[in-house]
């Protein structure tokens, strides 16, 4: 019951940030930025409000994942598009994996991870937090965790269909407990005023 109270307090800061952007966007500062329609300053106030908002998370996990290859397609937007949707698919996986075949029945059980691309265009890697605790029906969630992340975020085998389901084989995955929760927060939100990573995120477990 704390977790899920706790969930739906964050939830509620989660749409407050959100609604702070799109405030920002309908009510555009004076003086713009050269590269962009977002000023500067606007940037810096969405950084600060990223990284006030995972500090309350009290994270379980600081968690890096690497990619670990180059793009040649220089979109930002193509390139986000394709790292959110491998850590959409490892979500799923490592969801399945400690929680079972329906894990989608157990949304109270469900992991949270807030994450954020660095180096985009040229060495694609996301920094951010995990929250997850162990529960009575599931005890093991944060060793499983552990144990399983790497080898998930590398699968890569043949179907029966003769097709293979891939994230990324030459990925990496680094997962540390959090020392100081405030200097992680700042660490991985540090380039979200950079106009490449503005409104640029992965945020999973919330319903």
């Amino acid at each position: 019951r704390i977790l899920m109270k706790t969930l739906e307090t964050d939830q509620e800061l989660l749409k407050g940030l959100q609604e702070y952007q799109r405030e920002q966007r309908r009510t555009p500062e004076p003086l713009y930025h050269p590269i962009g329609s977002v000023s500067h300053s606007q940037r810096i106030q969405n950084k600060t409000e990223f990284s006030k908002w995972m500090l309350s998370l009290d994270p379980t996990f600081f968690i890096t994942f690497v990619f670990n290859r180059k793009f040649e397609n220089q979109n930002v937007e193509q390139v986000t598009t394709y790292g959110n949707q491998k850590l959409t698919k490892f979500h799923k996986y490592i969801h399945r994996k400690i929680l079972g075949r329906y894990w989608y029945k157990y949304p109270q059980e469900h992991i949270v991870m807030v994450l954020f691309p660095q180096d985009i265009k040229t060495n694609l890697h996301y920094h951010g937090v995990v929250v997850m605790e162990n529960s009575k029906r599931f005890p093991n969630k944060t060793k499983m965790f552990q144990e399983h992340s790497y080898r998930i975020w590398n699968t890569n085998k043949k179907l029966q269909t003769g097709c293979r389901d891939v994230i990324v084989p030459n990925g990496s995955v680094d997962i540390q407990t959090p020392e100081c929760s405030n200097k992680v927060s700042r660490y991985s939100t540090r380039k979200q005023d950079q106009f490449e990573n503005y409104e640029h995120y992965f945020i999973s477990g919330y319903k």
